[in-house]
């Protein structure tokens, strides 16, 4: 998956933010950056790696109006069981 197809995929997910494109992007680039820190391989043609890049793309989103920063629980989960897949495949091992 392409960064302008998950990109398409945040904007689906916020409701079409008017005007956001360039903050959504810079938004997409640190959420691949913070997954990639917890030891995720950022493997974009996998869809369960796209949809974690876009569920935190929206986090980081919508964390900027709220005053509570804590991650959500679903997320959090997705990102666990992503991690296990990852090292129990062995796919990524180098």
């Amino acid at each position: 998956m392409t960064d302008l197809e998950i990109l398409e995929m945040v904007k689906a997910d916020l409701n079409h933010p008017r005007n956001q494109d360039e903050l959504l992007a810079q938004m997409q680039a640190e959420a691949e950056w913070q997954i990639s820190m917890k030891g995720i391989v950022v493997d974009k043609s996998d869809p369960a790696v796209c949809g974690v890049i876009r569920m935190w793309t929206a986090w980081l989103f919508r964390k900027r109006a709220s005053s509570d920063p804590s991650m959500p629980r679903m997320l959090e989960m997705q990102m666990k069981d992503l991690l296990f897949h990852q090292k129990m495949s062995g796919e990524y091992d180098s």
